[in-house]
């Protein structure tokens, strides 16, 4: 596959980094340290968030969930049986397979989040990455810094946010979605005022102000079961250290729910610090972190496998499956480059959606047919500036040229010896043929 071309070129470049060594499996070894296969550990997430500029962290095939934090300086490789070590020796992914290292965000979150410029390169390298959920970039967001590599994306989609994006206009972290309903379920940056008791619980979650535009509440058992687990508690804790809140805190906050969902009487109380779930009497007093909900009504969607930014760079991927309104595929802004990446099946038309500082090679791009219809309408989709372009088609009366962007650049009727002539400025292009009695068809077109 086309994704797999420069693999032996990437991974000699792994051998370049002088940090420590990390080693994850899907269930720990030893003392779960990750100091060696020997002593592997289980918790993906928080190996990432251990490690340092420098380090590069092998990961075993198997199936990962959750969402994991992008790292300045950090190189995350997969594939790795356990024992082995060599870079040539991997089980690199393949589009419909389920062997190698897999990043499972159960479309519950984003897979990949980077929410800073990497200061030092940083690396996914040989990973399946799919169902993941997000307001945009369901698989991957990805910005300045970082090299997306041997790669499959696949499966994800954007519209309701996933679990740990922080919500600006409501000034909350996402804890949980209901798709159906399009509810959108957070929780407060902050805790409402001080120590309360009981009586006063509701009145503090309702009018703190920690919340706005969202129907606060006393977070319920749901929202409680979501926040203490695993790795909901570690995504959700870090957006909200990355958005200015450093802690949980240690004292114990308001709850409510009823008996016999909890297994409890009455109030509970969590903290949210230790995971402890403590049974309350009305006399107790506790901190108010309130929780609420909101409707989220998303009109365009972005990104549906990738949305990158400012130069991060997707190199030797396959990117298919994926659901978006603009990129369903890729969605691509500010310089960055996509080399020999495989971008097809996604579940829009618009599959790759860059701007004109996007750098796309000639072995990347959608399918040759985006929408339905014959298989090859265009004799040769690599043409020279200027150039014909001879359908292999007849019947085709009108077509339309497009930039990947979007933008429309030239239309026009086709004549009946059905030649077209190409953009005279080098680039990729949309072409869309249409006649009648024919469904119309949207090839992809290089020009050298």
């Amino acid at each position: 596959m086309k994704h797999l071309l420069f693999a032996a070129l990437s991974l000699c470049c792994a051998a370049c980094f002088a940090g420590e060594r990390y080693y994850v499996a899907p269930e720990s070894r030893g003392d779960g340290s990750g100091r060696s296969w020997e002593n592997a550990s289980g918790r993906l997430y928080d190996v990432i968030e251990n490690a340092e500029a420098g380090d590069i962290i092998l990961v075993a095939n198997g199936r990962y969930h959750g969402g994991f934090n992008v790292r300045s300086g950090v190189t995350v490789l997969g594939g790795f049986t356990e024992g082995n070590e060599s870079l040539s020796n991997r089980t690199l992914p393949r589009e419909n397979s389920d062997e190698g290292s897999i990043l499972d965000g159960d479309y519950r979150f984003r897979v990949l989040t980077q929410t800073t410029a990497a200061t030092e390169p940083a690396k996914f390298d040989g990973f399946v990455i799919e169902h993941g959920a997000a307001s945009s970039g369901g698989g991957a967001l990805i910005s300045a810094g970082c090299t997306l590599e041997n790669c499959v994306v696949r499966n994800c989609r954007s519209g309701l946010p996933g679990a740990g994006e922080y919500i600006s206009k409501v000034k909350g972290v996402v804890i949980s979605t209901d798709k159906s309903s399009k509810t959108v379920n957070v929780i407060a940056m902050k805790y409402a005022g001080n120590l309360c008791q009981y009586d006063r619980a509701e009145h503090f979650a309702g009018t703190s102000g920690a919340l706005s535009g969202a129907q606060s509440r006393i977070p319920t058992a749901d929202d409680v079961k979501a926040l203490v687990s695993y790795p909901e508690y570690e995504i959700v804790s870090a957006s909200l250290a990355a958005n200015g809140f450093s802690d949980f805190g240690t004292s114990p906050i308001w709850t409510s729910t009823e008996a016999e969902s909890a297994g409890i009487e009455g109030r509970m109380a969590v903290n949210l610090s230790t995971r402890e779930i403590l049974p309350l009497n009305r006399w107790q007093y506790c901190r108010v972190l309130p929780a609420g909900s909101y409707k989220e009504t998303v009109l365009r969607t972005i990104g549906g496998g990738i949305k990158a930014t400012d130069g991060a760079v997707i190199r030797n991927c396959v990117v298919t499956g994926n659901d978006a309104t603009l990129g369903s595929g890729i969605h691509a802004r500010n310089g960055v480059r996509i080399s020999n990446t495989d971008i097809h099946g996604n579940l829009s038309d618009n599959e790759l959606n860059v701007d004109s500082s996007v750098v796309v090679d000639d072995d990347s791009g959608v399918d040759d047919v985006i929408s339905g219809g014959e298989s090859n309408p265009v004799a040769n989709c690599t043409v020279s500036a200027g150039a014909d372009i001879m359908l292999s088609m007849q019947g085709f009366s009108a077509h339309s040229l497009y930039s990947v962007s979007g933008a429309l650049i030239a239309a026009g009727s086709i004549g009946a010896d059905g030649v077209i002539a190409a953009p005279r400025a080098k680039g990729m292009y949309l072409l869309s043929l249409s006649g009648s009695g024919l469904r119309t068809v949207t090839v992809k077109i290089i020009v050298k």
